[in-house]
């Protein structure tokens, strides 16, 4: 008989819990089949004497927990920091590669609306009557979820005569609010452009309305980009008395005035003076600008063309009379005068009488400031020639189908420093010690030219393209003429691969006569999937230290590019 133990004699704290023994038994059986529903709790007996756990107040072995490892933190996101950081990545992105955004905005709402946000730092408008009802639902767009703060430009497109008073006004009160406004383009279009006259130069403006003026006026921190020219067959509107409205602005002094481009074709020689002088009053009275495109003559720039005028009908600088000092010219189409008397030799009949002393470009070299030119591009050699050695900032040289292209070299050892940029049409025009002589700054080199017979005999070989990736190692962008001859030039794109800094890559292929398929079709076939293993080609033997191509744009003869989208780096 087992011994027991009156009540009376057990300590009051004992006798507690042996009569709340059962419930705590209980309690316990429930936590253990809460927290472990699938672990078998063993007992004592069919442990074999093997401690599983500590013993329990009650006797029970109860299961050793099993602490959890710390989970593996997630890796930082994007999404931990705030508005305006995440603002400063995507406007990174944004200069970078624009379209990017749209995928950032499929990410998440916190993204849509920052890729929104950086996507309305440039923000285009088209001002027409088709297009009114756009123009004021994109106004309220941009104002409902407040993305006035992030426009930076604002380019416009309008007809050139007709206005809409309503959309002026309204444009004007968004750029009040824009504070943040850092540029404003207004592009004048007709009414008998191209279909895509939305990506190309405008054929005809006058100008820019009065308001908008006088709306950048007061601050004086916002430049104003225009363009006024004109084609032949909208001389009379342009001419006629609705002009001044639009060109009195830009006639009185206006420092806003940031670029200008001239473009005007003519077919006579008063409709010419008319618009040169006009041209010149607005130069002479813009002292901000910095950006200037001139093209300007007579009708026809091809086979077939008019001739000349024979009076003089250029711009007319004397007397000390100059531009701004420019940081961007683009000179197309100008014809320098002269005196007749001065030079008896020259071809008579052509923009004979100019009112100063010798030849226009004499003038135009000594007196105008080109100190602060970083961008020029030209046709006239020999006007080149004679500024070359004053271009102490010059970064980009580009010749535009150039008149005299054995002089191109010329140009290119005259000028003082080294360039960022190259754009010629043949391999041979500058040859590898012209291109290599600007190494320790290029990071453009262009080298193309329309297809002639002599195509494939004029691009550059796989020794030249090497000497010219260990030379010049910043370069960033590269579009070639490349030939192939039955294979493609494997030798060539392994160069090409072993660029360190290469980002863009363009490449012309030739197409061979056309009208004479199959036979002259030269081989392989440009398709795309072939250009799909020579993209996949090139990043594979790329070495993985290197960045990886960004974009590659493959053409072939004068066609469309057959890919000029971003490409993903390959696995």
């Amino acid at each position: 008989m087992a011994n027991t133990v009156p009540m009376e004699d057990v300590p009051p704290i004992r006798r507690l819990f042996q009569n709340a023994r059962p419930a705590l038994h209980n309690l316990e059986a429930q936590l253990k089949r809460t927290i472990y529903p699938h672990t078998r709790i063993p007992n004592t007996a069919s442990s074999k004497g093997k401690h599983v756990g500590k013993p329990s107040a009650f006797g029970e072995i109860v299961p050793r927990i099993r602490m959890l490892g710390r989970k593996k933190a997630d890796p930082p996101s994007l999404d931990m920091l705030g508005l305006e950081l995440i603002l400063i990545i995507f406007n990174m992105v944004y200069e970078d590669h624009p379209r990017s955004m749209r995928n950032l905005a499929l990410v998440n709402s916190h993204y849509h609306y920052a890729a929104r946000y950086c996507q309305h730092r440039d923000v285009t408008f088209v001002i027409e009557s088709p297009h009114q009802k756009s123009f004021h639902d994109r106004l309220a767009y941009i104002e409902k979820h407040a993305l006035i703060p992030a426009i930076r430009s604002i380019r416009v497109y309008a007809p050139a005569i007709e206005e809409d008073e309503k959309c002026l006004d309204a444009l004007v009160q968004l750029m009040q609010k824009a504070t943040g406004l850092r540029d404003l383009e207004w592009q004048n279009t007709m009414l008998y452009t191209p279909p895509n006259r939305y990506h190309l130069p405008p054929i005809a403006s006058v100008g820019i309305p009065e308001k908008l003026v006088l709306a950048l006026q007061p601050e004086g921190s916002v430049r104003l980009h225009t363009s006024i020219g004109s084609l032949d067959r909208v001389v009379e509107p342009i001419l006629d008395a609705r002009m001044p409205v639009y060109t009195a602005p830009l006639l009185k002094r206006n420092d806003s005035l940031h670029s200008l481009s001239m473009v005007f074709t003519y077919s006579d020689e008063e409709s010419c003076v008319k618009f040169a002088q006009i041209a010149k009053q607005i130069l002479l009275s813009s002292p901000n600008v910095r950006k200037l495109s001139i093209d300007f003559g007579p009708q026809g720039d091809g086979p077939v063309s008019f001739p000349l005028p024979a009076s003089y009908t250029g711009l007319g600088f004397v007397d000390g009379e100059r531009p701004p000092a420019l940081e961007i010219l683009k000179l197309i189409r100008y014809e320098f005068g002269y005196k007749k008397e001065v030079e008896p030799g020259y071809i008579s009949g052509s923009h004979v009488g100019y009112p100063g002393n010798g030849h226009e470009s004499d003038y135009w070299a000594e007196v105008f400031d080109w100190s602060r030119l970083k961008h020029l591009t030209i046709r006239n050699v020999d006007f080149a020639l004679k500024i070359a050695p004053k271009l102490a900032s010059i970064e980009h040289v580009v010749f535009d189908r150039p008149w005299g292209t054995e002089r191109v070299i010329d140009v290119y050892e005259s000028v003082p420093n080294a360039l960022q940029s190259i754009t010629i049409p043949r391999f041979n025009t500058l040859g590898l010690n012209g291109i290599i002589r600007h190494g320790s700054q290029l990071r453009v080199l262009k080298i193309h030219q329309n297809e002639t017979q002599t195509w494939a005999d004029e691009t550059i070989d796989a020794s030249s393209l090497l000497t010219i990736q260990r030379e010049c190692p910043l370069i960033e962008e590269l579009a070639l003429d490349i030939s192939r001859n039955g294979d493609w030039p494997y030798d060539v794109l392994e160069v090409l691969a072993g660029f360190p800094k290469l980002r863009i890559l363009t490449i012309w292929f030739e197409m061979g006569r056309v009208g004479r398929e199959p036979d002259d079709i030269v081989r392989p076939l440009v398709t795309y999937p072939a250009v799909d293993e020579l993209y996949r080609r090139i990043c594979l033997i790329r070495p993985r230290t290197l960045p990886a191509l960004g974009m590659l744009k493959i053409y072939c003869g004068g066609g469309k590019e057959i890919s000029g989208c971003s490409l993903p780096e390959l696995a």
